[in-house]
């Protein structure tokens, strides 16, 4: 089942690295990275899922991850950058800007979930999740989406209505302490 999931979850970086490469580097070469990002991506992620099996500390190894995705992605860059490939349509910095873009969204649906789950397990330190935590795993993804687009567009006005409309939904479970902290920790 773990194995399963480690090869969807590479098909889904693949499928965004291709959308994003291919339309902008058609090659061979670029071709090859891909399939070394996919297969270095669930390598990766499965050496990460067997060490935090064994020694927990799920953040420490969480980072360590996402910097040795980081360094795959800049060695198949430089790679791709050796050929000499002629970018189609836009300019550098356009394509640049797009892979920020398209990064930082892709990061917050599970990247962003990573980190608040191992920030959280080390609040709630050996007490059960709490009810509906199911349901708050997509509010809280939905959540940083709409945050990351507020800031993005420079709206901090709408930040900090967000920010409210959360507490005033949430006033009645903010009674129960438990819940408390982890909302708080959770929502910073």
């Amino acid at each position: 089942r773990e194995t399963r999931w480690l090869l969807i979850h590479g098909l889904e970086v693949l499928l965004v690295q291709a959308v994003v490469l291919l339309a902008f580097c058609p090659s061979v070469r670029a071709g090859v990275a891909l399939a070394g990002i996919g297969l270095t991506h669930v390598g990766i992620d499965g050496l990460k899922v067997r060490v935090e099996q064994r020694f927990g500390r799920r953040l420490l190894w969480f980072v360590l991850d996402q910097l040795l995705h980081l360094a795959a992605l800049f060695l198949a860059a430089r790679w791709i950058a050796a050929e000499s490939i002629e970018l189609t349509a836009w300019a550098p910095r356009r394509l640049e800007g797009l892979a920020w873009v398209v990064g930082l969204y892709a990061f917050n649906v599970n990247g962003g979930s990573a980190v608040v789950s191992a920030v959280l397990d080390g609040v709630r330190a050996g007490s059960a999740p709490l009810a509906g935590a199911r349901a708050g795993h997509t509010i809280g993804i939905l959540e940083r989406m709409a945050m990351l687009t507020l800031v993005w567009l420079g709206e901090w006005s709408a930040l900090g209505f967000v920010l409210a409309a959360k507490s005033v939904a949430r006033f009645k479970e903010l009674e129960n302490r438990e819940f408390a902290e982890a909302y708080l920790v959770g929502t910073l």
